[in-house]
């Protein structure tokens, strides 16, 4: 019999539910986009009664600011797992006949309230689109030593609808933490220009970019105050899943998904260049790209059919490697 148990709380002054078996606490904010804030393994390294945290914390006792509707993610918190969807830059659809709809920063569904219900060992959550008439649901659920995520995304127009969904993933870091992605991923297309890929849109290699270069994408710099990164790979990924181990934590934490519905993986490295937060975000997603615009010009787009549906899953598992 699972020990799983679920009950409302209060998580840095937000309303959250707290999700538990023994091994995983799962903290979710349905007011905040229904994000996952907190996601720790319960003891430590040698029977250590302290939580391992993987993700990015909001670092006060208190996140910024509230959130609503439309309003720039530039500022807030930029911690724990958030839903992108149906973009994630913002950007105006050029396809009938949605021709002309704009779609906020970082999508609609961060920033509005998801109605949230336990149901036995698992929490419901949905949420209605405002310039699109769609429903994104998902079930949260912790099993083992992570959590897994199960959505589905309904288009109740007759037309079909583009989208993207990706994964706002914030993870710890420390200096020279390590990516681990599937074999035969060796091309990138960068989004960003930052410190270390200049050039945005260009395509490297990875993990060494060019013949010339003296780094490795693959190993996370030390923290600057200048330094973030953005890159897609530019082929659908080989096997769903990323990794990051963090010698710090001595964690390993992995993001499973299935490469048929989430094809695609971006990368944010955040050397301390945006609002001073140091930390990486794993991005699988339904399409290339940081908007459903930029991804259909490269013939690498998604949509929802019309009066159809789109399921998809993430599970995310925490790993504490042997000191």
């Amino acid at each position: 019999m699972s020990n799983t148990q679920l009950k409302n709380t209060i998580f840095k002054g937000e309303s959250a539910v707290e999700l538990t078996n023994g091994t995983i606490r799962a903290v979710v904010l349905p007011n905040r986009g229904a994000k996952i804030a907190s996601l720790a393994l319960q003891s430590g390294k040698q029977g250590s009664e302290h939580p391992v945290e993987t993700l990015a914390l909001a670092s006060e006792d208190r996140y910024q600011r509230p959130v609503h509707y439309g309003m720039i993610f530039e500022g807030e918190d930029g911690t724990g797992v958030d839903d992108m969807f149906p973009t994630i830059l913002p950007c105006t659809l050029a396809c009938d006949p949605w021709t002309g709809v704009e779609l906020p920063d970082h999508g609609e569904v961060w920033a509005l309230p998801w109605e949230c219900t336990i149901r036995d060992q698992e929490l419901l959550c949905s949420v209605h689109g405002i310039k699109l008439p769609y429903s994104l649901e998902k079930t949260m659920r912790v099993s083992g030593n992570g959590m897994r995520v199960s959505y589905r995304a309904n288009n109740h127009a007759s037309f079909a609808m583009p989208f993207q969904w990706a994964a706002h993933a914030i993870l710890d870091v420390s200096p020279f933490s390590k990516l681990v992605v599937p074999d035969g991923m060796d091309r990138i297309i960068n989004a960003h220009a930052g410190n270390r890929l200049p050039e945005a849109g260009r395509e490297y290699g990875f993990p060494v970019p060019t013949p010339d270069s003296d780094f490795d994408l693959s190993v996370i710099p030390e923290c600057n105050p200048s330094g973030a990164q953005k890159y897609w790979f530019a082929d659908p990924v080989t096997e769903g899943r990323c990794g990051l181990f963090n010698p710090l934590s001595g964690v390993t934490t992995t993001i499973r998904f299935s490469e048929q519905t989430l094809p695609y993986l971006g990368i944010w490295i955040n050397e301390g260049g945006w609002n001073g937060y140091y930390n990486v975000g794993i991005e699988p997603s339904t399409c290339i790209l940081d908007d459903p615009v930029s991804a259909a010009k490269y013939g690498k787009a998604s949509a929802l059919p019309p009066r159809g549906t789109v399921e998809w899953d993430i599970s995310i598992e925490i790993e504490l490697n042997p000191s």
